[in-house]
């Protein structure tokens, strides 16, 4: 395919992810690349990252991603981003503006229990 396609681990680790991989494909060369995440997140555990980036893809694309699993994804494509493109501010847009298109990981139902924990973890923040 004439486009490079990433994938990072929301759930286990970058080697459950290869081992996953491997067991659909044995030809690694057709497995996407692995964007390494920078620590291991426990799943359903709020982490505000997670909902300060949520929000804001939300309010500038106008889609509402799941909270349980799209924020880590969008985390880590926005470190490569910028990691690759240093006079990017932040965000995620190329200096070639090459265009993303972002699978969307799962469904949105654990949203509807997600949100208001945050807002309750935001509210005590305060």
């Amino acid at each position: 395919i004439p486009f490079e396609v990433q994938a990072c681990a929301c759930v286990g680790g970058d080697g459950y992810l290869k081992q996953q991989f491997l067991a659909l494909c044995a030809d690694e060369s057709l497995h996407p690349t692995i964007i390494a995440t920078e620590k291991k997140y426990h799943f359903g555990k709020l982490y505000l990252p997670f909902y300060h980036i949520w929000t804001a893809l939300k309010q500038t694309t106008n889609i509402e991603f799941d909270l349980l699993y799209d924020p880590l994804a969008w985390l880590c494509l926005q470190r490569e981003f910028i990691a690759d493109n240093t006079n990017i501010a932040a965000g995620l847009e190329s200096t070639d503006k090459r265009p993303i298109l972002y699978i969307h990981q799962g469904g949105l139902q654990g949203n509807e229990t997600m949100i208001p924990r945050y807002l309750r973890k935001l509210a005590l923040a305060k």
